[in-house]
């Protein structure tokens, strides 16, 4: 019997996008899916125009909670074996669920597939590939580092302990995950107070006990938006950093002790990026909460204790050092 995939689509105000989304998965090679579409509240026409679909999919509303409760909402109703994550402007190639059954259904002790995609805008491919692109030569047993051996969409796999490679960044789009069900009755599902990361921290709580596996083949097409949420996180990179700093500080009180300096150090790293970011925007009320959280992580950091004061130096003092440096510099 064919395993029965359920793919959830949460929306909000996706009008112009989500029918391209429902499109992808019924024009899957891969036909024994049901598309469960949760609004989230949206308040324009998304669902007129989904209205064609009829009883192709299963339509629900709920008032606006987030995209993490739109998911969990999703995967309560869902009837598969496997649930597959779509988020509503992306795209799916046709063979993509086809691929990752199969490729899954040969690695048993695997709860989740991951693959690679390509990003893409109205002008198109602006990166053909999500790989991450940086490779820690001190550590050539890491994915970054094996995965620079595969040829680009050459469907080589990986299975196995991803933990510590997710431990320093995230590179697992979400729009190309297909998980296991009976995964979520073990270890939960989004964690509803994270607006941003939140699937992240999914990720890392499933990879510190569970096998996953990665298909290098691209599948998905992820849309790039300047007006939604990651796209505005985007344009101000640095913003990740301060999410991923607060999603690595759960994992620091729930993990085994042998990552917790890892950790440590790589919430460190994060806040002050996010903060010398914040710095030069001027935002100091929120380069002083990063500080503070950073400090509590440890005490003896000199230029954490430095940004913090700066930030209480009146705006002109703050001018005048801004107009001596670029004096200096000229």
């Amino acid at each position: 019997m064919i395993s029965k995939v359920s793919v959830i689509i949460p929306t909000y105000n996706c009008k112009h996008y989500i029918c391209e989304a429902i499109d992808s998965v019924l024009a899957q090679s891969y036909k024994n899916t049901e598309i469960i579409v949760v609004d989230d509240g949206s308040i324009d026409a998304t669902q007129e125009v989904i209205s064609k679909y009829g009883e192709q999919i299963k339509y629900i509303y709920q008032t606006n909670k987030g995209v993490s409760s739109a998911r969990n909402r999703g995967i309560s109703l869902a009837e598969g074996e496997y649930i597959a994550f779509l988020d509503s402007d992306d795209v799916w190639l046709p063979d993509k669920l086809k691929l990752q059954i199969s490729a899954i259904e040969k690695n048993t002790e695997a709860v989740l597939v991951f693959t690679d995609a390509e990003v893409f805008n109205e002008k198109g491919i602006v990166r053909n590939s999500f790989r991450p692109s940086h490779i820690e030569k001190a550590d050539c047993g890491s994915f970054r580092c094996r995965i620079n051996s595969f040829s680009l969409n050459d469907g080589s796999i990986l299975a196995g302990d991803f933990y510590r490679d997710l431990l320093m960044g995230n590179f697992i789009a979400l729009s190309t995950v297909l998980i296991r069900k009976e995964l979520f009755s073990r270890n939960g599902g989004f964690d509803e107070s994270f607006s941003i990361g939140e699937d992240y921290e999914l990720w890392l709580r499933i990879a510190r006990k569970n096998s996953l596996l990665y298909l290098n083949n691209i599948t998905t097409q992820h849309r790039f938006r300047d007006d939604s949420a990651s796209g505005v996180v985007n344009l101000r990179g640095f913003s990740y950093q301060e999410y991923d700093a607060g999603v690595l500080e759960k994992q620091y009180y729930e993990c085994s002790k042998q990552y917790r300096d890892l950790i440590r150090a790589r919430v460190l790293s994060c806040y002050k990026g996010a903060g010398w970011g914040y710095l030069h925007l001027k935002d100091m009320k929120k380069v002083r909460k990063l500080c503070l959280r950073s400090l509590a992580f440890n005490l003896f950091q000199a230029k954490i204790w430095i940004y913090f004061f700066y930030t209480f130096l009146p705006d002109f003092l703050i001018k005048l050092r801004s107009w001596e440096k670029s004096k200096y510099n000229a």
